[in-house]
């Protein structure tokens, strides 16, 4: 830390979206299986569909924590730039 109260509230605001993306997992996987078990219990999913189901809610799960870091990649780009023209 160089003492710039900027990065702070940048680092803040990183942490915030990375919050809001694990909500977003967990919704994402609560729905999932809200759905899905009851459906196998009762016999109603075939297994094939099941694996299918359960893969495509891992790899959106996957795909939305990797927007937190594609965000803090950018801001860890561009601190350093800001801070060079500050």
């Amino acid at each position: 830390m160089t003492g710039d109260i900027a990065m702070v509230v940048d680092v803040l605001r990183a942490s915030h979206h990375a919050r809001r993306r694990m909500q977003e997992n967990l919704m994402i996987a609560a729905r999932f299986n809200a759905m899905a078990v009851p459906l196998a219990v009762l016999g109603f999913a075939l297994p094939l569909i099941a694996a299918i189901a359960m893969s495509t809610s891992s790899v959106t799960a996957t795909l939305n924590a990797q927007r937190v870091s594609l965000t803090m990649t950018i801001l860890l780009t561009l601190i350093p730039v800001l801070c060079f023209l500050v």
